[in-house]
């Protein structure tokens, strides 16, 4: 499809998610009073400029695919707009504001269709970073991070009496405060270990096998960091602000760490699932020229050789022909997508009306 016409469709989808976060700004506004007063939430501000640059890195998987407005979605952001109504008449803000959350991918479903859905959902996913969640593991994040400091202490040898969160040492004591349990570590760098798996990884078997690691991994440097900070100024070897400086230097070193080890574990280079369900995507690419495989006898061996294709033009268009369409892409349609558009906002806006019109009545 011509890059004009993607264009249109990604202004439209633009415009639509806009005026959907005007008509919850209230909602959204709350996401970002959370993140300016909370340093375990700060993160928040970064979310959707970098679903945006994901979006933008997973743009090439919509090559030969038309958005195909998806009436079906309709329904599904009809339910969105019920939860917020009943977030927002039992005053149960977190509803509410996953509700909002989740209507910007219903929205792209709607106007964009089912297939660039499907090619864009695990970039989307990245914006319930946005939500201010887990803090209700932070109690045994507590008890997690007291138990390791407890006994890496008695490993060295150092007398500790434990009472609660309460850590007595010789030469102090110690309280292990909801802000050490480890949600600060655990929550941003899950969003950087998301982004890293989102352009690293294809299958997500292997991207949420790494994050799982990421959350073990970070949990573990916690514990190492609130470990070492009690432990050092035990021994006289940091005192004060030295603390913070200590814990920014194990999350620098953790991050890079996870990264390093990530890239170890990358898919080889071969070829992709989704490029056999959709043979008008690339199959490899050099110096920005794509390529498609050479098969010979109809078969694609394992030494296949690659030939240019015209996938892109010299204006980088995508210019598939129709045969190689499948699925829903059925064509480009203005009139449709526009309705699609419209339809979308104009059923999400009955919610705030809805809540408008029982407390003027």
């Amino acid at each position: 499809m011509a890059s004009s016409e993607w264009r249109l469709a990604g202004l439209i989808t633009i415009v639509s998610c806009v005026v959907v976060i005007g008509l919850f700004w209230p909602t959204f506004r709350t996401l970002i009073d959370v993140w300016a007063r909370s340093r375990t939430f700060a993160h928040g501000f970064l979310i959707l400029p970098v679903t945006l640059y994901l979006i933008w890195c997973y743009r090439d998987r919509v090559c030969g695919l038309d958005p195909t407005p998806c009436l079906r979605s309709l329904f599904l952001l009809a339910a969105f707009g019920v939860v917020w109504v009943m977030g927002d008449l039992n005053d149960w803000l977190l509803l509410q504001q996953v509700a909002t959350v989740a209507m910007i991918p219903g929205i792209v479903w709607a106007i964009l269709g089912t297939a660039v859905f499907r090619a864009f959902l695990f970039p989307l996913g990245f914006l319930f970073f946005m939500l201010p969640i887990g803090t209700s593991l932070e109690p045994p994040l507590q008890d997690l991070t007291t138990s390791f400091i407890l006994g890496g202490l008695q490993l060295v040898g150092v007398p500790v009496h434990r009472d609660g969160y309460l850590l007595t040492i010789p030469s102090g004591l110690w309280e292990v405060a909801p802000d050490c349990a480890g949600l600060r570590y655990v929550l941003p760098g899950l969003a950087l270990g998301y982004m890293f798996t989102a352009v690293s990884y294809r299958h997500w078997t292997r991207r949420l096998a790494f994050l799982g690691f990421c959350v073990a991994s970070l949990i573990l440097a916690n514990g190492v960091r609130a470990y070492g900070i009690i432990l050092a100024d035990h021994l006289g070897l940091v005192r004060g602000a030295d603390h913070r400086l200590f814990s920014y230097t194990i999350y620098g070193i953790t991050i890079p760490l996870l990264f390093w080890l990530g890239l170890q574990w990358k898919e080889p280079a071969g070829v992709d699932r989704r490029d056999d369900e959709n043979p008008s995507l690339c199959k490899g690419r050099l110096g920005g020229v794509r390529f498609l495989p050479f098969v010979r006898g109809g078969q694609e061996g394992s030494k296949s050789l690659y030939l240019p294709s015209p996938l892109l033009t010299k204006e980088g268009q995508c210019e598939v022909a129709s045969s190689r369409q499948t699925g829903e892409n059925n064509g480009f349609s203005v009139q449709a997508t526009v309705f699609a558009a419209l339809g979308s906002v104009a059923l999400l806006a009955l919610a705030p009306f809805f809540v408008w019109l029982m407390g003027a009545s």
